[in-house]
């Protein structure tokens, strides 16, 4: 029997009429108590949130000062119509405020990095870490002026020194690379006129496939063209495709066996040359610019 007292006083508690009630006369008094906490949670606000709203009953013309929890227009509370309007501008102020220190100063700006050589060692030392190829170049550079002891600009000549000297390392690796380059776009172009173009097909079909010529009735347009040749151009293209699958697996699987694919073992070695060559300059930098370099740029 007191359960279900109980149970009925807090569903009374939790209707809108009963919740507008005691935050009117709980919030005018001040007064914070465990009743309005359960209130305001009940409402899904807080108590900093709570708006000042004027209540206008019009049966009345009278006015009081109410807290109000919707921002609407107008509403009907406990039988009288009013109207409500939301008088705290503290958050649009707030807001107001961050944006503007958000902004920045001519002051500010004028302190920016416009290069790597600006930057301070820490930052260089963080993105030669991420692997940036300039901040290793950076990063070699200021190595040089410690361990040699000479200006930045005498550090640079040395750099461009280490730099083609890195350059001219395996020169001839970089042969399978422009070879594949040139096979891979030298194939996507000339499968276009292969397998649409009826003057290059009856070409290749005389000196390489030598099937029977369809009739010049099935030879009108592009597509039938295609559908002739693709009798022979399906299996090439076909096959080409699923070596190239499994090459791909092939690669994942060696990197997952823990070795190093050609280019990262390309790597690694150009990088062993360039350590033996300069044997006075810390190990750990002159990797980290070998493995950041490409085959063809040459850093100045």
């Amino acid at each position: 029997m007191w359960n279900h007292s109980l149970n009925c006083g807090r569903k009374n508690l939790l209707e809108p009429n009963a919740l507008k009630r005691s935050l009117h006369s709980f919030v005018l008094r001040n007064e914070q108590t465990i009743f309005t906490k359960r209130i305001m949670m009940a409402s899904n606000i807080s108590y900093s949130n709570l708006g000042r709203f004027i209540e206008h009953d019009r049966s009345t013309e009278n006015k009081k000062v109410v807290p109000y929890v919707s921002l609407g227009t107008s509403k009907h509370i406990g039988g009288n119509f009013v109207s409500a309007r939301f008088l705290s501008t503290t958050d649009q102020t707030a807001a107001t405020a961050d944006k503007s220190c958000n902004v920045p100063t001519i002051e500010s700006v004028k302190s920016m990095p416009n290069s790597h050589s600006t930057l301070s060692n820490e930052s260089i030392f963080m993105l030669a870490s991420m692997g940036h190829r300039d901040a290793t170049s950076e990063r070699l550079k200021r190595h040089i002026m410690e361990v040699d002891g000479v200006s930045y600009e005498d550090a640079c000549e040395k750099f461009s020194e280490i730099a083609m000297f890195h350059h001219n390392i395996f020169r001839y690796n970089r042969l399978p690379y422009i070879g594949g380059v040139t096979v891979a776009l030298g194939s996507a172009i000339a499968s276009v006129p292969m397998v649409f173009n009826e003057s290059v097909a009856k070409w290749f079909n005389e000196n390489f496939v030598t099937t029977d010529v369809p009739p010049p009735v099935d030879l009108e347009t592009a597509f039938e063209v295609g559908a002739w040749t693709w009798g022979w151009m399906e299996p090439c293209l076909g096959e080409a495709s699923f070596v190239l699958l499994c090459l791909a697996f092939a690669r994942s699987q060696i990197i997952n066996l823990g070795y190093k694919p050609y280019t990262s073992g390309l790597k690694t070695r150009r990088a062993s040359k360039l350590i033996e060559a300069y044997p006075q300059y810390n190990t750990e930098v002159l990797i980290q610019y070998s493995e950041s370099d490409d085959f063809i740029t040459i850093d100045k």
